[in-house]
């Protein structure tokens, strides 16, 4: 019997070594079900006629690629397979190892190849914010055709931003120039890559316009150069609606103008009705540089933007960053009261520990009335607040994209260090 059931350990020993083996061998096996487990939970939400929770599904297939990657050394995997690589280490959010796959492939590769691995290593140096590293191999991309111009240029032109903010000046307009050099001036396959051509270009050329222009505020001179793109590409979505992107783009400056006034002033006090963590009023933590984070339980934006505010607070709490997450009483949570919003305070702060359990937040939470929230001239979420140590408000952003969040990191670290 002994015998027998070491046989059965012995057994199952190998398999998983196997597994392991096979797993570190084979990554396309790794994304493949990484693919199929976002698919099944996607289906199963909509056979249980329910929202799916993608933030649930993100966090599993987080999970899986992870335990794709570990134990692997990027240093040693089989180029054969670079690209499978270097998404599956982006994808477990190990952006080192994604460098490093990327690096060794585009130090190898040649032609059409050697570009499509000299896009993946400035897209994993980017999220590193290891932006020197982006203008160097940006300034070594050899596109094969006009396409491949046309797309470094535009990704140059997208790199820019993160380089004022996580950078300096200088490495900015190195990426600018690198752009610029990759905007291709012949070998067009149509009339349609011209203009794609001709409209990267443009775009270049509004971004070396606004720094030019904004000496010590070029990062916010390019950000409004981006709002206006934005409103063009909506106008374009739109069918050439110029009266509604013309509408987005003035409701959005009169936004803008009215939060500014909120900057350079002392940052209105509060205390909160109910709170799930440490947090008494925000005159407790003068000195300290603080992040107010508006959200609700029910706003897609806000539970996307978690992750990167959940890197914020881990990255910078131990040098005096104090995050708190700042909502209402809606009454009711997902589908119970969704009708009436009739829930009780005390039930909805019961599903709330729950929320914030699921969403690992890791500061406190405040509840508050609908004054504070106007107090902070807060009309949409998600709404982020900061307040340096002298208890002035800093800076406002309305809505979420990543991006924005890493220019909010280098400007917090200014203040910190302040």
């Amino acid at each position: 019997m002994k015998l027998h059931h070491r046989f059965v350990f012995v057994a199952v020993l190998i398999c998983a070594i196997a597994s392991r083996l096979s797993a570190a061998e084979d990554p396309h096996a790794v994304l493949e079900a990484i693919k199929k487990l976002r698919a099944d939970r996607l289906a199963e939400a909509k056979a249980a006629e329910k929202r799916p929770d993608l933030a649930a599904i993100a966090a599993e297939a987080l999970a899986k690629a992870r335990d794709g990657v570990k134990d692997v050394d990027a240093a040693k995997v089989d180029l054969s397979h670079a690209a499978a690589w270097t998404d599956l280490f982006s994808q477990a959010q190990d952006y080192k190892g994604a460098q490093t796959v990327a690096g060794r492939w585009a130090a190898q590769a040649k032609g059409e190849e050697k570009f499509k691995a000299q896009m993946a290593l400035i897209t994993a140096s980017s999220r590193l914010k290891d932006m020197r590293g982006v203008a160097k191999t940006i300034g070594e991309a050899t596109p094969a055709n006009a396409a491949g111009g046309i797309q470094l240029a535009n990704l140059a032109n997208a790199q820019v931003l993160t380089a004022l903010t996580d950078a300096d000046r200088e490495t900015a307009l190195k990426i600018l120039a690198a752009g610029e050099a990759a905007v291709p001036k012949e070998g067009f396959a149509d009339d349609k890559q011209k203009d794609q051509a001709k409209a990267a270009a443009g775009n270049l050329a509004k971004t070396r316009k606004a720094i030019a222009d904004n000496p010590g505020k070029e990062a916010e001179a390019v950000q409004a150069v981006r709002r206006a793109s934005f409103a063009q590409a909506f106008a374009n979505r739109t069918g050439g609606n110029t009266n509604a992107a013309a509408a987005a783009a003035a409701r959005n400056q009169e936004r803008d103008a009215k939060l500014a006034k909120f900057v350079g002033k002392d940052a209105a006090d509060f205390k909160p009705t109910h709170t799930i963590g440490d947090f008494k009023n925000l005159a407790d933590l003068k000195g300290k540089v603080v992040v107010l984070d508006f959200f609700a339980h029910w706003c897609g934006p806000c539970i996307a933007s978690l992750p990167s505010m959940r890197e914020l607070n881990d990255e910078l709490k131990s040098k005096g960053l104090r995050m708190v997450g700042v909502t209402r009483f809606y009454g009711y949570y997902k589908k119970e009261h969704s009708s009436k919003k009739d829930m009780s305070a005390e039930t909805e702060l019961a599903r709330m520990k729950d929320f914030i359990g699921e969403k690992k937040i890791n500061w406190p939470v405040a509840f508050v009335g609908k004054e504070v929230f106007e107090a902070y001239g807060c009309s949409a979420i998600p709404h982020v607040v900061v307040i340096d140590k002298q208890g002035k408000v800093h800076k406002i952003k309305v809505g979420y994209d990543k991006a924005g969040v890493e220019a909010f990191h280098k400007e917090i670290e200014k203040l910190l260090a302040a």
